[in-house]
Parts: structure tokens; C-alpha cells; sequence
């Protein structure tokens, strides 16, 4: 027998460790049923992202589309409520990480009913914003999940990040910014050029005010008539993004479409024109 005093202090192992071991097991059993995804786990450090899912396209090529995945498991599911939705209780902080993503799913495995539960990123930041959650003196939210992830879904969410993705990396031909032809580097990451004109001109408003729009032209390299051009047609550069972002803080869910600007937005810009 060993005599050594210290031989039973070892670390535990918790059992959350082994349920989402089995969580990120049965996801990619049922990912690789439809071949629409690789399951890349990449992470040594976890802040919010436990794996990523990596678009498969034609002919089984990899195409580094990516959907950054916040996984849960649950053992005992006991939060149903009376529409059949799941209610779940998620850290504002993990969310607003996740949303720094282009593309960012919450998943929830259900272990005792093997089913998975998920919802877009941005469709719970949408009911946040809808239902005038105080993120700031919240720190977690409770949403109900209504989508079970099935194969029709899986299609679903294929679809959605592959038109993203190839909307990204499209190059606006009508566009007069001539940058966007020569350096390939400064894409048109437009996700809905509708929202992106909308808030665009918004941004253009303030920097108006702010006095800025000469520093903004500065910081993107670009001319003055093709900054106005951009600002006006909803034509959001990587580029553009970036000068934009020096100048204030803005979630690039706000720069490439992906949701529209609101009334909490427009009065706290409006705020800083008295400042």
C-alpha cells in the first residue's frame, strides 16, 4: 500500500464535465446524419463558446463558414410552460460575447427527452430589446426556447449562414468605391442592405452633428464623395466598420444588418449631440 499521506487529495471531476461530454456527443451524432456540418472543438479557453459548426458545401468541401455554439445540458427538464416551450436562464454577459459572432447559436440538450432546443443569438438580444430588458442591472434573462433541432432545422440554419456568408463576400459591382474592386480585404459585409441604409443613416446623422465625418473619412482612407456614397446606398466596408467603430462604440450586429438600430439607440446618440 502506498503510504504516501496525500495519495486520495486528486481533482473531481464534476458531473456538469460528463453531461456536456454527452451533450456535445449526441450533437455531433445527429450533425453528422445530414453532412451540413463539421464540429470543430477548438477552444482551450471557454468564455461562451463550447464548439464551433463549420459549413460543409458541395461535394463535402470545407468552407470556414462558422456558427459560434454555446452549449447546455440539462438532466431533469422541469421548465415547460403551458405553450410546450422550454424556459432557460442565460448570463447577459455569455450572450453580448456571443454576439461580437457574425453567425451564434444557444443550443440546450434535454438528456432525460434526448432533444435539443435552440434559437439565434440575435433573435434573444430581438426579445431583450422588445421587451425592455434593463441589461444593466440584470445579469440573466429567462428565454423560452420553442425550436427543437431536427434535420429541417439543421437545412434551416445551413441556409441562413451560407446566403450570410456569400452576401459578405460578394463585391457590390454598382458600388463607386473603387477600394472595394482593387483590395479584397475591404468587403461589403452587408447582411440586409435595407437595415444597413437605415442605420446607416443614422450613424451618418450623428457623425454630422459630432462634427466627425472628416475624421471618419481619415480613418477609412477614403475620399470624401465615396464616404458619402457608402454612408447614403447602405454600403457597409470592413473598412467602414472599422472607422466606425474608433469613433464610438457599435455592435457590428448594428454595421451589417443584422438588426436595425432602435428607439434606445437613437436617444442615446441624441444625448451625446448636447454633450
Amino acid at each position: 500500500m502506498d503510504s504516501y499521506t496525500g495519495r486520495n487529495i486528486l481533482p473531481k471531476i464534476l458531473e456538469s464535465f460528463h453531461q456536456e461530454i454527452k451533450s456535445i456527443q449526441e450533437l455531433e451524432r445527429i450533425i453528422s446524419q445530414g453532412r451540413l456540418f463539421l464540429v470543430r472543438k477548438e477552444f482551450k479557453m471557454d468564455f461562451g463558446v463550447d464548439l464551433r459548426l463549420e459549413l460543409l458545401l458541395e461535394e463535402n468541401n470545407a468552407s470556414n463558414f462558422k456558427i459560434d455554439v454555446q452549449m447546455k445540458n440539462v438532466k431533469k427538464a422541469k421548465r415547460f410552460n403551458n405553450d410546450g416551450s422550454y424556459s432557460y436562464q442565460i448570463k447577459i454577459s455569455t450572450l453580448n460575447y456571443l454576439l461580437n459572432s457574425i453567425n451564434s447559436l444557444f443550443i440546450i440538450y434535454l438528456e432525460d427527452r434526448d432533444i435539443f432546443l435552440w434559437e439565434w443569438c440575435y433573435t434573444i438580444r430581438k426579445y431583450i430589446e422588445d421587451n425592455n430588458v434593463n441589461i444593466d442591472t440584470q445579469k440573466s434573462i429567462s428565454y423560452r426556447f420553442n425550436k427543437t433541432l431536427n434535420e429541417h432545422e439543421l437545412q434551416k440554419i445551413f441556409n441562413e449562414v451560407k446566403t450570410k456568408y456569400e452576401k459578405i463576400l460578394s463585391v457590390d459591382k454598382n458600388s463607386k468605391l473603387k477600394n472595394i474592386k482593387q483590395n479584397s480585404s475591404d468587403l461589403n459585409i452587408s447582411v440586409d442592405s435595407i437595415v444597413t441604409k437605415y442605420n446607416l443613416r443614422i450613424i451618418y446623422d450623428y457623425l454630422v452633428n459630432k462634427k466627425q465625418l472628416g475624421m471618419l473619412a481619415v480613418l477609412t482612407l477614403y475620399d470624401i464623395d465615396e464616404l458619402l456614397y457608402a454612408l447614403e446606398n447602405g454600403i457597409m466596408t470592413t473598412r467602414l466598420a472599422q472607422g466606425i467603430k474608433r469613433i464610438f462604440d457599435i455592435d457590428l450586429q448594428y454595421l451589417n444588418g443584422t438588426t436595425k438600430i432602435d428607439e434606445v439607440f437613437i436617444f442615446s446618440l441624441e444625448d451625446s449631440y448636447e454633450e
